[in-house]
């Protein structure tokens, strides 16, 4: 486990490397924002999915920050998912805490209408898993590390109001628990402001 969230965390730098490399120093930069997602998730090849789910809904709150110098904004994000299935003789809860710290770059001058993005970064997912077959039940939590890449766009009202949609994706997870990984891919509707 250690040597995977090494990996991660060598890979989430060394995107964010790549996105500093890539951005113009001169270009205009985007203003900071904070965001409200509200979307959908869907798990890749885990053990949640044979336990009878494949889809469960998120929610999220999404934060970036920059300075009139800095190439990219510093983005956080806190996301959350809560999820139960039942079958024959088998009950399954799943809970979901992630923090997502990475860098985002705007394309363009970032400060129009029209406000496209790109980002990637470091993911630290905390998953509590309860099982219940009938005569016993069992709980595991356990934290697991991955990587993040997300794109989106938003329409900035008034130079305030955002909406918009995100999507993302994030890989190697390896929670170490009944699931093999927590990866997914998850599409979100966001409304927020620009601060």
């Amino acid at each position: 486990m250690r040597i995977s969230c090494v990996k991660n965390i060598s890979a989430a730098l060394a995107a964010v490397i790549l996105l500093l490399c890539a951005a113009s120093p001169s270009a205009a930069k985007p203003s900071s924002n904070i965001n409200v997602l509200v979307g959908t998730r869907k798990m890749v090849d885990s053990g949640w999915q044979t336990n009878g789910t494949v889809e469960a809904y998120t929610l999220g709150v999404d934060f970036d920050f920059t300075k009139d110098d800095w190439p990219v904004s510093l983005n956080v994000g806190l996301l959350g998912t809560r999820d139960s299935a039942s079958k024959v003789n088998l009950d399954t809860n799943l809970d979901v805490q992630e923090i997502a710290l990475g860098a985002r770059m705007y394309l363009g001058d970032g400060r129009g209408f029209v406000r496209p993005y790109v980002g990637t970064g470091l993911e630290i997912m905390s998953v509590a898993l309860g099982v219940n077959e009938g005569a016993g039940a069992r709980n595991s939590n356990s934290m697991t590390t991955g990587y993040f890449v997300n794109v989106g766009a938003f329409l900035n009202f008034l130079g305030v109001v955002n909406v918009g949609l995100d999507w993302r994706w994030i890989g190697g997870t390896n929670p170490g628990n009944e699931m093999s990984k927590m990866d997914y891919y998850q599409g979100s509707f966001i409304i927020g402001m620009s601060l």
